[in-house]
């Protein structure tokens, strides 16, 4: 019996071998599932690098000619992404050449206080208003009570890496050299911002809002898109369905303002690159008014 003993201890501790490698087995395939999966957590969540913006190769930017005055300039700028050192040096000596810089906005000024709105809590979730805190620094108390355009333009300025607003820079620009400003919309505070809230379809802004909140990675792309096409300056590249109402609506607010400035001649208008593009562009008014308006890659 001694040799049938002698075989069971052996094929016993040839089990307790096996099922310890089995463990160990199992345990690295577990340890290896485990690194596998963090990794593709970490790829999926991973901080998108700011993207890299291709260089301004034709900038929007024409020249005016035919009121009777100097030659002046178109210029179409973007708020976001770009600086004017990104510029070619063409636009900049066309400011030069102005004997006054003409802009949307005072933008210089400190800005007036908003108007007190009650808060409208409900536009969003709990979690979209903490996430909007988080993207834009700004409290929840606070941001409950802006208007839902205000929202959608804080969250588009955070979507690239943040740059001195080239309209502003344009105006201070214009300021240190001595040369006079001439600002389009002098409206008051209340009159400006209820712009907006009647031009473009609340529920749609507010749409956008979540959207850009639930999905910051897809705001940044179609900014950086906007971005590159302003870039490559190709024509209708500023145009977007959501606000050409209200681009509209400035064009012909703006339109005899322009018409009589470059009448004066020698004028630098700088306003934002949508308006030269639209529907009705600032560029068609004028030419129906008498004006030669034609695209230059520099002066």
């Amino acid at each position: 019996m001694e040799p049938d003993n002698d075989l069971a201890d052996a094929f016993a501790r040839s089990e307790r071998v096996r099922r310890r490698r089995r463990a160990r087995l199992i345990g690295a395939v577990a340890v290896v599932a485990v690194a596998l999966l963090a990794g593709l957590w970490w790829w999926a969540h991973r901080p998108e690098p700011p993207p890299r913006l291709p260089p301004v190769a034709r900038p929007y930017l024409w020249k005016v000619s035919g009121g009777g005055g100097a030659p002046s300039y178109l210029f179409g700028t973007i708020h976001v992404g770009y600086r004017l050192s990104d510029l070619p040096p063409g636009v900049l000596a066309a400011q030069d050449r102005a004997t006054a810089t003409v802009v949307e906005s005072d933008l210089l000024a400190p800005a007036p206080p908003a108007p007190p709105r009650a808060p409208d809590p409900a536009r969003l979730s709990s979690a979209q208003w903490r996430r909007m805190a988080a993207r834009t620094g700004a409290p929840t108390d606070e941001l409950t009570t802006w208007p839902t355009s205000q929202l959608l333009g804080a969250l588009l300025t955070t979507a690239l890496p943040p740059v001195p607003g080239m309209d502003r820079e344009l105006q201070r620009r214009a300021v240190e050299r001595g040369q006079p400003v001439i600002i389009l919309e002098e409206r008051s505070f209340d009159e400006v911002t209820a712009a907006p809230e009647a031009a473009v379809d609340p529920p749609q802004v507010l749409a956008a809002v979540r959207a850009t909140i639930d999905h910051p990675v897809a705001l940044r792309r179609a900014v950086f898109g906007l971005a590159a096409h302003y870039a490559a300056g190709g024509d209708g590249a500023c145009v977007g369905d959501d606000f050409e109402q209200l681009v509209g609506q400035l064009n012909l607010r703006w339109g005899p303002r322009i018409d009589a400035e470059l009448r004066a001649g020698g004028r630098f208008v700088a306003i934002g690159c949508a308006h030269l593009s639209g529907d009705p562009s600032i560029v068609a008014y004028l030419r129906v008014r008498g004006f030669t308006v034609t695209r230059v890659d520099g002066p």
